[in-house]
């Protein structure tokens, strides 16, 4: 997905996103993003079978931090306004290996992550939209390999109830 994603993009130099009170961020400047989270991940222990839980706002850092996890693990996007009680079903559900999320942000996720003992890695918002730095607030330790369930060309999990009214946990490619 990630050399696709570079393949495709041919107006290096045009703006993609742009944030109040921040600079924007190219085209050229997601292609370098994205390699240095390629990097980020590996020293994180973050591979392409694992289910990253995140928990941000919407904006260009969700963007960002969304295609980076699809590309090197497992996007699992979740609401931030959820309850406690909710966090703890759907991270245990994902059997995400960390939570993503902005300790700016007022969640519930950090509390439930930390209940659940899944490491949780802040994001650090910089300059440019889009542009972060993400810093563990705990040691990740080494994989037990419990995640090899997962086939590696999974992007994105998500949870539906489609027509049934009872959740589901889809596997997306």
């Amino acid at each position: 997905m990630y050399e696709l994603l570079i393949k495709k993009l041919k107006v290096r130099n045009k703006i993609l996103f742009e944030a109040p009170n921040r600079s924007p961020l190219t085209y050229s400047d997601l292609i370098e993003k994205m390699a240095n989270l390629q990097t980020e991940f590996h020293k994180l222990r973050i591979e392409p079978s694992d289910p990253v839980a995140i928990v941000l706002p919407n904006g260009p850092d969700l963007g960002v931090l969304f295609l980076a996890s699809a590309c090197f693990g497992i996007a699992a996007p979740l609401n931030p306004n959820y309850s406690k009680k909710e966090f703890l079903f759907f991270l245990k559900d994902l059997d995400a290996i960390v939570l993503i999320t902005d300790p700016s942000i007022k969640s519930n996720a950090p509390s439930a992550a930390s209940e659940l003992g899944i490491p949780i890695i802040n994001l650090v918002q910089n300059d440019k939209a889009g542009d972060f730095s993400l810093k563990p607030s705990t040691t990740i330790l080494p994989k037990s390999g419990k995640f090899s369930f997962f086939n590696n060309q999974i992007s994105l999990l998500l949870h539906t109830s489609g027509t049934t009214s009872k959740l589901k946990l889809v596997q997306l490619t």
